[in-house]
């Protein structure tokens, strides 16, 4: 059961930092695929 109905600063901090780097990750993640070639 949650007491509050709304996430208290920690909380918001905390998704942001995981939000930011699962971003991170993915642009990087992004950026390694675009840059390989597929052979034909």
């Amino acid at each position: 059961r949650h007491k509050e109905g709304e996430l208290n600063m920690g909380e918001n901090s905390c998704i942001d930092r995981c939000v930011s780097k699962y971003w991170q990750v993915t642009n990087i993640v992004g950026g390694m695929l675009g840059t390989q070639q597929t052979p034909m």
